[in-house]
């Protein structure tokens, strides 16, 4: 057999190889690319903002997806009082797509609060106003405990340990036990995080939303 028909045979072989392995990896690949491109890019943080009752300042929800292909998103919030923006701090992730986050008002009692709270099904948080502190609350029974979110804590802050002998943890670390007004449920509700629809907006309580708002942020 002469050399040409082995270079034929070869570039035939190549090729065909070449296209078995597309078919097989292509799809992987292109993931594997896109993601990594995806982690490069600066990504946009989109954001609203409400006036808190008595006049305690402004709170700016932001958000921005963190997934090139799943609606899953990085959450921070951040309150301004008397023109001072607080630093702004994380909150849990979302992993589970657009999402409507309901908003309460805990009233300050004696030295304690205010706080806004946010609840959805990925949980309960209360920032406190005049900190801008971030507390992750987690029910046992009709006990409430509470730890602060720090940001190096929210890869890890949904795996959530509890035990009816202990307090819980999240993140590694156990939650105090809230006492006092905190630990009620019928607080007053200013409104909703519109998560569901563009462009993101907050809806007062006053206001009927466009969309539906999720069971588990009634």
């Amino acid at each position: 057999m002469g050399r040409k028909k082995w270079i034929i045979i070869f570039c035939f072989l190549f090729l065909g190889l070449s296209a078995l392995f597309i078919l097989h990896c292509g799809p992987g690949l292109v993931l594997l690319v896109s993601h990594i491109a995806w982690e490069e890019e600066e990504h946009p943080w989109v954001q609203c903002s409400f006036d808190l009752p008595e006049g305690l300042g402004v709170l700016t929800y932001y958000q921005r997806q963190y997934h090139p292909f799943l609606a899953e998103y990085d959450r921070e919030v951040s309150i301004m009082r008397s023109g001072v923006t607080t630093p702004r701090a994380s909150l849990t992730w979302n992993t589970g797509g657009r999402t409507n986050i309901a908003v309460y008002w805990v009233e300050k009692v004696g030295d304690d609060g205010p706080y806004v709270r946010l609840f959805d099904r990925f949980g309960e948080i209360d920032i406190d106003v005049n900190t801008g502190r971030v507390y992750l609350n987690i029910r046992q029974g009709e006990k409430l405990y509470s730890g602060e979110l720090l940001a190096e804590d929210v890869e890890r802050a949904l795996s959530v340990t509890t035990s009816s002998h202990s307090p819980p943890e999240t993140a590694g670390k156990r939650c105090q036990l809230v006492s006092g007004n905190r630990e009620k449920t019928d607080h007053r509700k200013l409104g909703t995080i519109d998560g569901q629809s563009a462009p993101l907006r907050f809806v007062p309580a006053t206001v009927a939303s466009s969309q539906p708002v999720a069971e588990s942020a009634k």
